[in-house]
């Protein structure tokens, strides 16, 4: 392979001082052209000593060899085409936390050269939302690092088919990433060519038709394997465990660290319920790519989530709460998991019917008792608190009339786990049993007075006496 016909683009950083530093943020109020100076903040384009901000929403868009700037933030997109340039004060640092952007060749992200001739490291940084894309699948998108550059890669880099990143020259380039490098191509493969730098390379590394060159001969190169997981095609003499080579003046393939098992997608198929509430109890099932699969099932917060083999209880409210499947590495499948996101549990709701219960005019009231329904499995009746009574059935007294009078009640301090809904009961007041306020007393001692019974007698009496005197 001559690794001269590989176009770059080169990444370099300027020293620059005594210029007044400015923030300048891009508003695109006339287009997306980085070098137009009424697409600017302050009105005219950046300088070396600028502190410059694309904001999110907005595209800046390089398409020559003059913009410079300070410390660079891109938080909506910056595009890099073909003969364009960006030149990064020495000592400064770039944040990638929306797009950056290659189409093209002939581009570079430069660092300037020191002064003392030393460039200190560098740093580029993808944060964890950042994208840093090399090329398409149609267009190529080549990026060189020089003179110290640091690629951190803490979101997604991808290298498309005919992208191209070089680590080079000798001046302690590296790339480290710590999540995904994913090169996406059709018929090309993409190119990782390490000729003079390191690479670190973590988390999930995933490749079709990915190459990775070692640098020519003379030079060394560091490559450290610190990822998790290795997927892909790398049949053609391509790198899939790393080693140092020096020195190497051909593609070299190292095997020892290659994923071979085959890739596992794992699926919950349990519904996730619309309303799901305290007491809710859900069967967990769930597929996957490996047909033959043990998965363990988990939930969190434990609070308020409790798994048992594969089921789910629902023991808490709140928000935030989520179940997770998990299936290690088997029968020849990689591992894999899959979670999902409850909605807010809410309160279970339950029905307390009141019996107000019957008595006679003049009597007292009975205590009113409860019939409830819904209660979640091992909860006692006292969750809910001691009830407060309301209604004209409470304030019934021993004078009230016979009939009937309504109860309610309502449960201050019961758990919020429960959402109350109160039947309200009718206390009963009859009338006094007439016969046993029919007999005749007496008001004063020794029988000498007489009852309204007794009177009726003697008048009786008196008027036949004296029917019988004028006969």
């Amino acid at each position: 392979m001559n690794h001269h016909s590989i176009p770059h683009a080169f990444l370099v950083l300027f020293a620059s001082a005594g210029l007044a530093a400015a923030d300048l943020t891009f508003t695109g109020a006339i287009n997306s052209d980085w070098s137009t100076g009424g697409n600017w903040s302050l009105g005219a384009a950046p300088t070396a000593s600028d502190r410059v901000t694309i904001p999110t929403g907005l595209s800046v868009t390089i398409n020559n060899n003059g913009p410079v700037c300070e410390d660079l933030t891109v938080v909506g997109t910056l595009r890099l085409v073909t003969d364009g340039s960006l030149e990064i004060t020495n000592g400064a640092t770039v944040e990638i936390q929306g797009t950056f952007r290659v189409e093209g060749i002939n581009t570079s992200l430069r660092q300037s050269q020191a002064a003392d001739g030393d460039n200190p490291a560098l740093t580029v940084t993808i944060s964890s939302t950042g994208n840093f894309i090399l090329g398409t699948n149609d267009d190529a998108g080549q990026l060189k690092l020089e003179r110290g550059i640091e690629l951190i890669n803490n979101g997604t880099l991808t290298i498309k088919s005919r992208g191209t990143l070089t680590l080079n020259d000798n001046s302690f380039n590296r790339l480290e990433t710590s999540h995904l490098i994913d090169w996406t191509m059709t018929s090309l493969p993409a190119i990782l060519f390490v000729g003079g730098g390191d690479a670190v390379l973590g988390g999930t590394l995933t490749a079709a038709r990915a190459t990775t060159y070692f640098p020519s001969e003379g030079d060394e190169a560091t490559l450290l394997n610190g990822a998790t997981t290795i997927t892909g095609d790398f049949s053609s003499g391509t790198i899939t465990g790393f080693t140092r080579v020096s020195p190497a003046t051909t593609k070299v393939a190292f095997t020892s660290n290659v994923d071979t098992a085959l890739a596992n997608t794992i699926t919950i198929l349990t519904t996730n319920p619309t309303t799901p509430r305290y007491g809710d109890v859900l069967t967990l099932t769930a597929s996957a790519s490996n047909p033959t699969g043990s998965v363990t099932w988990s939930g969190l917060p434990t609070d308020v989530i409790e798994v048992s083999g594969t089921t789910a209880r629902i023991i808490g409210i709140g928000t935030g709460a989520t179940i997770q499947v998990n299936m290690a590495a088997q029968n020849g499948y990689q591992a894999a998991s899959h979670n999902i996101a409850l909605n807010e549990i809410l309160p279970k709701q339950i029905t307390v019917t009141i019996n107000g219960g019957t008595r006679q005019v003049g009597g007292t009231n009975p205590t009113p008792s409860l019939i409830i329904n819904g209660l979640v499995t091992g909860d006692l009746e006292s969750i809910l608190g001691t009830p407060t009574y309301t209604g004209a059935g409470t304030t019934a007294n021993t004078s009230t009339a016979a009939g009937s009078y309504a109860i309610g009640a309502t449960f201050p301090s019961a758990s919020n786990k429960y959402e109350v809904n109160v039947v309200p009961g009718t206390l009963v007041i009859t009338a006094a049993d007439s016969g046993g306020s029919s007999s005749v007393g007496a008001s004063g001692g020794g029988g000498g007075g007489c009852g309204a019974g007794g009177g009726l007698g003697l008048l009786l009496a008196g008027a036949l006496f004296l029917r019988r005197r004028r006969g």
